[in-house]
């Protein structure tokens, strides 16, 4: 009956390839997402979040307690003997891509030594933003996929102009689809006050012990208690997890 019923033979072999095509390529979705965002991060670095959140967005670490977490002897220090420790934040806005759709942004606060403790950052443009200046320096993602980012463009943000003053690579990991400024003009902008999304430092010595040893200091002092810690990679592979799993569950039900 194949040959006497061209028509529904052909819608049916066409269905059959478009349910195919839609799941191959929500998979290989889910798969891009999990390798370039488990790729991200150093496991020499950790980082505080509050517990119980799955992310950034979702944390809140106060500066007062992140100091006490700063003069730990398990966070590294530099040739000048400063800890190589970040406050950061993070937040979420909507910008427009250069095919005229719109596209989430992520912005991060940190402070200018960023470069120390974030791994494998380098400048392809331009150079880096200064202290207490409305500069920023975008992901070199971020300058392919949307519009008006390029050197000398200005981003809104927090109620104010940020010149954009550098493009950098990251290794191809989720940084690269992100815009850095300096964290305490950002702090002000955004109205946060004292309150930052994380804190990331450089382990002394072996990464996994000095993880134990903090997550023990964590629970015993109770000034502590309400903050978790992980490896920088691990947190990663954790946000690739959540990610690609939501996509794979989407990708069966519309299969389905």
């Amino acid at each position: 009956s194949v040959a006497v019923r061209k028509g529904a033979s052909a819608m049916a072999v066409a269905g059959i390839a478009l349910v195919v095509l839609v799941f191959v390529f929500l998979l290989a979705l889910a798969e891009g997402f999990r390798r370039a965002v488990a790729t991200s991060g150093s496991p020499q670095n950790l980082i505080l979040i509050r517990k119980g959140a799955d992310a950034e967005l979702q944390s809140q670490v106060a500066r007062g307690t992140g100091r006490i977490v700063e003069q730990l002897p398990e966070v590294a220090r530099d040739a000048a003997g400063e800890p190589l420790f970040l406050f950061e934040s993070v937040v979420v806005v909507v910008k427009r891509r250069q095919d005229g759709g719109k596209a989430n942004l992520t912005l991060r606060g940190t402070p200018v030594r960023a470069r120390d403790v974030h791994e494998g950052l380098r400048l392809v443009e331009g150079r880096w933003f200064e202290a207490g200046a409305a500069e920023a320096v975008v992901g070199v993602s971020v300058a392919r996929r949307l519009d008006r980012f390029a050197l000398g463009c200005t981003l809104y943000g927090g109620g104010r102009d940020w010149t954009i003053v550098g493009v950098f690579e990251a290794d191809g990991s989720a940084l690269e689809s992100e815009a850095w400024m300096d964290a305490e003009l950002f702090q002000t902008s955004f109205r946060r006050g004292s309150i930052y999304t994380s804190v990331l430092f450089r382990a002394a010595g072996d990464p996994e012990e000095a993880k134990r040893r903090v997550q023990a200091t964590l629970d015993r002092d109770p000034r502590l208690r309400t903050l978790q810690v992980l490896s920088e990679t691990e947190y990663y592979a954790k946000q690739a997890r959540l990610m690609a799993t939501f996509i794979t569950v989407l990708g069966g039900m519309l299969t389905l």
